[in-house]
């Protein structure tokens, strides 16, 4: 009877902040990759960041040999100042280090200090700027 009239009623409810803040985000992440992609030197930044990343992330795959190991020819000498060559793509310093695995073991300490300075720029700015904006 009364309860065969009762239709379903859909109520559109409003999303939370949380999933507004979210949405924000994306959209502002979007409209940057958007608007440096359309540019020819954002593009050749965005993907030299983004080798630089990936270089960081995987050093441990990409370094034949450990950053500060001493190298050794097959003679049995130590390997010092040697050129470029396949086994030392940059070759080594006097101490006998392979140049390549310090340099891509540098990008991940480079990319490690660069995320701190940045970040904690950024908290600094805020707390300053806060502060500023209150009195």
């Amino acid at each position: 009877m009364l309860e065969d009239r009762v239709t379903q009623v859909e109520v559109a409810v409003p999303p939370s902040t949380a999933v507004r803040a979210v949405q924000a985000w994306t959209l502002a992440i979007r409209g940057i990759v958007v608007t440096v992609w359309s540019d020819v030197l954002g593009r050749i930044g965005l993907l030299l960041l983004l080798l630089f990343v990936l270089t960081a992330i995987f050093a441990p795959v990409i370094a034949r040999h450990e950053p500060f190991e001493t190298q050794r020819l097959p003679s049995g000498a130590i390997a010092r100042n040697q050129p470029p060559s396949l086994r030392y793509p940059a070759g080594t310093n006097r101490l006998g280090h392979d140049l390549f695995s310090q340099l891509v073991y540098g990008a991940r300490m480079a990319l490690v200090v660069g995320s701190v300075a940045a970040l904690g720029g950024g908290i600094i700015g805020t707390l300053v700027g806060l502060t500023a904006g209150y009195f």
